[in-house]
């Protein structure tokens, strides 16, 4: 198949912005490459699968999870193909493309591990996959990073389009050079205005509610910045760590370096805050080469710190081959305190540490106290909605059974907290896939609906 069937046409009228997107995307693709940004809700899954209609060649899109990789066939089938079933030439199996493979980072990273870079890129090129989509393109910047790289440098007459609402402007600067690689500059953006402005968003606004972690939570991220804290205070002493970076051939040899130190300036200036904290000397050479002469440099601080340590075990390779035993030794103790997660140093936040921050119980209280100001403001007329990310089924409530005490943050804990606080006048549901809870008031309408859908209404828990 060397092309897509005739007719495939988007079923709808483009809006506004889309089109405008469309007319432009011959003109963005002159350097092989269209990165989009837009808000949520402005239909960048149809945008991006328009694009591989319109360039009409085998296409690998990948997708951040299975669920979005699934939504990504549906909206094809629905939207273009309006058929029920994919036909055969779309697949999810990265080691069985189609003229349309969708597929997931993770795929990626665990085919390329267990069938090898060169045997994937075989596959691929042999299928003439000449379109790579990122969709939620801000996931590149870590892991996936290599492999997605790999891909590109390895195929042929290759386009690439980036998809996402959120570009990682907080990363360093080695992170985002390595996004820009990827994806090329930004080319369009859909703003939330411009989606007001057209009635793809109703008008709102933003507010956020702060809470804080209770004392268990506390205390788990302040063992952790204790414990960096003395960690960086100890670097400063290491006579083996200082000796070891002045050994560093570029900083020795800075004039005849400035290739090597170009490729790795984040590292090589993290190097200079590090000696200026440490011993108190930077070589002279090496502060012109870099452009630093008179620059004060900014003191040693976690994120510094990072840049440092993840350079040395990372991505320099002559400091795990010249001085093993130090590399050894630091991560050993970096290792004691969780700071290390798949080959990264982190020593402002973890993901561990984020977890617990983003699921704190405290926000179980602090969802009924913004229940308690919106019910005063809107009366009866509040219509209000709690989005969270999981279900938590095995916390729902068994008749006859003690309840649970209440250990994370999902749907059911959250249903189970504002039940018991019986808030007058406040009918609360659940809408999930897996559960759906009723007011018991609506009953009379629900065996109603149930017969006319055939469902069996003793089926339904009560």
């Amino acid at each position: 198949m060397k092309k897509l069937p005739a007719g495939i046409k988007f079923r709808y009228p483009w809006r506004s912005y889309q089109k405008r997107i469309l007319d432009a995307s011959k003109r963005h693709l002159r350097d092989k490459h269209l990165h989009v940004v837009a808000a949520p809700g402005s239909g960048k899954t149809v945008l991006g699968l328009q694009m591989v209609v319109h360039l009409d060649r085998p296409a690998l899109v990948f997708t951040p999870s299975l669920g979005i990789r699934d939504q990504w066939v549906r909206r094809f089938c629905d939207l273009f193909l309006q058929v029920d079933h994919p036909p055969s030439w779309i697949s999810t199996d990265l080691k069985n493309p189609g003229f349309l493979t969708i597929t997931t980072y993770q795929s990626l990273g665990a085919t390329m591990k267990k069938e090898g870079e060169t045997s994937l890129l075989k596959v691929l090129n042999d299928k003439g996959i000449e379109t790579l989509l990122f969709d939620e393109a801000h996931h590149l910047r870590n892991y996936w990073w290599e492999c997605l790289m790999a891909v590109k440098d390895g195929l042929n007459r290759l386009i690439t389009i980036s998809l996402t609402a959120t570009p990682p402007y907080d990363v360093s600067q080695v992170e985002w050079n390595r996004y820009m690689a990827l994806c090329g500059e930004v080319d369009e953006e859909v703003s939330i205005a411009e989606l007001v402005k057209v009635k793809n968003l109703c008008h709102h606004q933003d507010y956020v509610y702060f809470c804080s972690p209770n004392s268990k939570e506390q205390k788990e991220v302040a063992e952790f910045q204790s414990r960096v804290e003395s960690f960086l205070s100890d670097l400063a002493l290491d006579q083996e760590l200082v000796s070891a970076i002045q050994k560093w051939p570029p900083l020795k040899e800075a004039e005849g370096s400035v290739d090597v130190l170009s490729k790795c300036n984040e590292f090589a200036l993290s190097v200079a805050v590090f000696l200026r904290f440490a011993h108190g000397v930077v070589p002279k050479n090496f502060l012109g080469v870099m452009g630093l002469e008179e620059i004060e440099l900014p003191k040693l601080n976690t994120g510094w710190a990072e840049v440092l340590l993840n350079g040395l075990f990372y991505e320099v390779p002559y400091f795990p081959t010249e001085h093993k035993g130090l590399c050894k030794r630091l991560l050993a103790e970096l290792q004691s305190f969780n700071a290390i997660h798949q080959k990264r140093v982190l020593l402002r936040t973890t993901p561990h540490h984020a977890k617990i921050l983003r699921s704190s119980l405290t926000k179980l209280q602090s969802i009924a106290d913004i229940i308690d100001i919106e019910r005063d403001e809107m009366k009866e007329l509040l219509r209000m909605v709690v989005l969270t990310d999981y279900i938590c089924l095995h916390d729902f409530p068994t008749p006859g059974t003690p309840d649970r005490e209440l250990s994370r943050m999902g749907v059911v804990p959250i249903f189970e907290y504002l039940r018991k606080l019986r808030l007058a006048g406040l009918s609360i549901g659940v809408l999930t896939g897996k559960l759906v809870v009723l007011s018991s008031g609506v009953n009379p309408f629900l065996d109603t609906l149930a017969e006319r859908k055939g469902i069996d209404p003793t089926s339904m828990v009560r």
